[in-house]
């Protein structure tokens, strides 16, 4: 197949691969299935780039920054400009993944029946049928775990100094996409030097883990300084998952209220969970007995991730383990487009326990689900109930319509802001102007956004504990504008 064929092909399966991912997304849409953790990373965009100027401690908002970036975009592509921003990048890393690792299986001789078997049970698997229609935007994570795990092999195979720079690099990028990367960096760097090539690592052992690792280090590094120098720890980074993992909300989470604060047990348990879903593996491990180089960079790659969701889960980080055992699946899918042709019995064996890992790997996403995973289960079926957030779609439409200069703390309204599409106007908490707000007895600004703080959404909203009584008795000098939902909006006399 000449080149310019072989392009026309991927560019089609392409086509092909985001077609059905997004149409598959879709009909979980219209099952009334919504991500409230994509809602949350699209209003913090919209809040971000509409800010009347971009400071520098606004980029500690954006972490990971890999998916941010890649949302970017489309808050100024029209009609892409949406709440679907988040599923809609997920459905297209999807199918660009697939149509790399089907141009590398194609490049690597396998026959075009056996490239479809392969292709047909990845995209069934929970770990990548999660990333690329839920929004959750694993699908990117996935796709970069797949580059720098056939970084890893160039590495070894081609034995030179550019495939050392090409993944460290990857590594280092890698740490502003994935993110609980802090975990999975603490659980592979100190096994870097096994990926190296064994001549080399015998030879110069601490050079080769310099070489490796130092774009990592460095770039970690300078994003903890970053944290302390803005926020003063360097940590700071992860306090917002972790402010969401607290109290009420662990109750939802039957795998932290179970395993949090644990590391053994948890361990354990995700290994079952990676031998039930990825089979596939155990052979593709045999088959590497003889090339002993091979074998420990996939023990390394395809185990560090359980690792990683021993330490997330003892921190209380993680929700599932599926979201860093997901990293597996890519794994897998780099091992296979380095397998090269193999007889019909091995082949045939692949097929078997890739579809045999179907029914683990659906087994282990239905143990211990969060609420937005069983949404998400269910949608296939049929219908689910959603919660009822009409109060604050219907608000985030009225202040589209009317938009004064308004307070609003986007922990309790960030579907308010997904709804109205854009934050031009609004003043929320990392903006100066709302912590100096809070520090008056009352407001100055012309319009203030108030959820019942007998509410769920707002007892813990940051306007309501500063002024207890304002949603219900109003504030000298504001009237009342809308009610509705839940949500109130005074709104101050001209």
């Amino acid at each position: 197949m000449t080149q310019p064929t072989r392009l026309g092909f991927n560019l089609l399966f392409f086509g092909i691969a985001a077609v059905a991912l997004g149409g598959l997304a879709w009909f979980l849409q219209q099952n009334h299935f919504v991500n409230d953790m994509a809602l949350r990373r699209w209003a913090t965009l919209l809040e971000v780039l509409d800010s009347p100027r971009i400071r520098p401690e606004y980029l500690g908002l954006l972490y990971p920054h890999g998916t941010f970036l890649a949302l970017a975009p489309f808050h100024y592509l029209g009609p892409l400009d949406s709440a679907m921003a988040p599923t809609l990048v997920s459905v297209l890393f999807g199918a660009g993944l697939l149509a790399l690792w089907s141009h590398h299986l194609q490049r690597a001789g396998q026959p075009p029946v056996f490239r479809i078997l392969l292709v047909g049970l990845v995209v069934l698997h929970p770990a990548f049928l999660w990333g690329a229609t839920s929004g959750s935007m694993g699908a990117i994570s996935l796709g970069c775990f797949y580059l720098l795990y056939t970084a890893a092999l160039r590495l070894i195979i081609r034995d030179d100094i550019h495939s050392f720079i090409v993944f460290g690099v990857l590594l280092a990028a890698f740490f502003f996409v994935e993110g609980a990367s802090l975990y999975l960096s603490l659980a592979l760097v100190p096994l870097l030097p096994l990926l190296a090539p064994r001549h080399i690592l015998m030879s110069a052992p601490l050079s080769t883990f310099v070489i490796l690792a130092t774009p990592l280090l460095v770039v970690a590094f300078g994003w903890f300084y970053y944290n302390w120098l803005f926020f003063g720890t360097p940590l700071a980074f992860l306090q917002e998952a972790h402010t969401q993992l607290q109290g009420s909300a662990v109750e939802a989470l039957p795998w932290l209220r179970i395993y949090g604060d644990q590391c053994l047990l948890p361990g354990l348990w995700t290994l079952g969970l990676t031998l039930a879903a990825f089979p596939a593996m155990v052979l593709l491990l045999g088959g590497l007995r003889q090339d002993s180089q091979r074998l420990v960079t996939a023990l390394v790659l395809l185990f560090h991730p359980v690792v990683a969701v021993c330490l997330a889960t003892e921190d209380r980080f993680l929700r599932h383990p599926l979201e860093l055992v997901a990293l597996v699946l890519a794994g897998i899918m780099a091992e296979l487009a380095y397998l090269g042709p193999r007889p019909a019995r091995a082949r045939q064996g692949v097929v078997a326990l890739l579809a045999l890992g179907l029914f683990g790997g659906w087994a282990g996403f239905l143990l211990y689900p969060t609420p937005t995973m069983e949404a998400w289960r269910g949608a296939f079926l049929k219908p689910v109930t959603a919660p009822d957030h009409a109060g604050e779609i219907a608000l985030g439409r009225w202040l589209g319509r009317h938009r004064g200069p308004t307070l609003l703390d986007d922990a309790s309204g960030y579907r308010a802001i997904a709804a109205r599409g854009d934050a031009r106007g609004l003043i929320v908490p990392f903006e100066d102007r709302f912590q100096i707000e809070l520090r008056l007895r009352q407001p100055t600004v012309e319009q203030v956004a108030l959820p019942d703080p007998d509410s769920m959404v707002g007892l813990g909203d940051a306007l309501n504990r500063r002024w207890p009584d304002f949603y219900q008795n109003g504030k000298p000098g504001y009237r009342l504008v809308y009610d509705y939902g839940g949500w109130r909006v005074w709104k101050r006399d001209a």
